[in-house]
């Protein structure tokens, strides 16, 4: 059995609607790119490794800007997400 706790990210997280649904999506992404990869990796650590990417994503956004409103923080999370590659 394989168990992660992956900390960090914001708490401006739990006040968006959709993060969840985002990361899910994402996670299904990376585990299907993950599978073509010379060394693929195992399902778990796909997730782990794409868990604490968002929680750093979402860190850096609300570092950057600390002001950000829930919208204003989808936005950035999104587009923050969309510069990050599994090389």
């Amino acid at each position: 059995e394989n168990i992660s706790c992956v900390r960090g990210g914001h708490a401006m997280m739990s006040s968006v609607s959709g993060t969840g649904c985002m990361l899910a999506a994402l996670l299904a992404a990376a585990i299907v790119a993950s599978s073509n990869l010379p060394t693929p990796l195992s399902t778990h650590k796909t997730a782990e490794v794409l868990c604490t990417a968002v929680s750093a994503c979402a860190q850096e956004v609300m570092n950057d800007e600390p002001t950000l409103g829930p919208e204003g923080f989808r936005a950035k999370l999104i587009d923050k997400m969309y510069h990050v590659s599994l090389s």
